[in-house]
C-alpha cells in the first residue's frame, strides 16, 4: 500500500526524530513519545494511544540508527 504526502511526511519526522534521538543514545521510550507528540501533530483527532501504537510500529519496524527516509 502507498502512503500518501501526509503519511510520508508524517513518518519522514518521526523517523528523522527517532534517528537523531538514537544517534546521541537517548532512551527508546523519549523516542517514542516525541514520535507520539509527532503523530498528534499531525493527525490532531488521533487519541493519544494511537499516536503511541504508530510511533512504537516505526521503532519495532526499524530498530536501531538510519530508519529510513521515505521520498
Amino acid at each position: 500500500m502507498e502512503m500518501n504526502r501526509k503519511e510520508k511526511q508524517c513518518y519522514n519526522a518521526m523517523a528523522r526524530a527517532y534517528n537523531s534521538l538514537r544517534e546521541k543514545n537517548l532512551p527508546d521510550d523519549w523516542a517514542a513519545n516525541a514520535g507520539a507528540t509527532i503523530y498528534q501533530f499531525h493527525y490532531p483527532k488521533a487519541s493519544k494511544d494511537l499516536a503511541i501504537e504508530r510511533a512504537n510500529s516505526l521503532l519495532r519496524a526499524k530498530p536501531g540508527p538510519n530508519t529510513e527516509i521515505i521520498n
